[in-house]
């Protein structure tokens, strides 16, 4: 593999990877909204929590399908604030929770 073979894909991460053929992809690096009320443009960054792990849901879900059995995923988060109470919420670890319910292993 040479750094020719790469390819660098900007969109919604599930829908760009339900485009993607199973097990066909050796790396895929990603940084989902951490639900801050950030501006992303399009994006609504200030969903409900439950709404926000079932996009992570989906996220993992996807990667699985498309990663070869060798394959890497690197999901960038970390904890965040609550909106309304500012008690830290450990993004970190909710994933890692989706993340096993979907067949991954740290």
């Amino acid at each position: 593999m040479s750094y020719l073979d790469q390819k660098v894909i900007i969109g919604d991460c599930v829908e760009e990877l339900k485009k993607i053929d199973a097990a066909s992809i050796q790396t895929i690096v990603t940084s989902p909204p951490y639900n801050i009320r950030k501006n992303y443009g399009k994006y609504n960054d200030d969903i409900d929590s439950s709404d926000w792990e079932n996009l992570i849901d989906n996220v993992f879900a996807e990667a699985k399908r498309v990663l070869k059995d060798n394959g890497s995923f690197f999901l960038n988060v970390s904890p965040v604030p609550d909106k309304k109470t500012k008690e830290i919420i450990p993004l970190d670890a909710i994933c890692y929770f989706i993340g096993k319910k979907n067949n991954f292993f740290l």
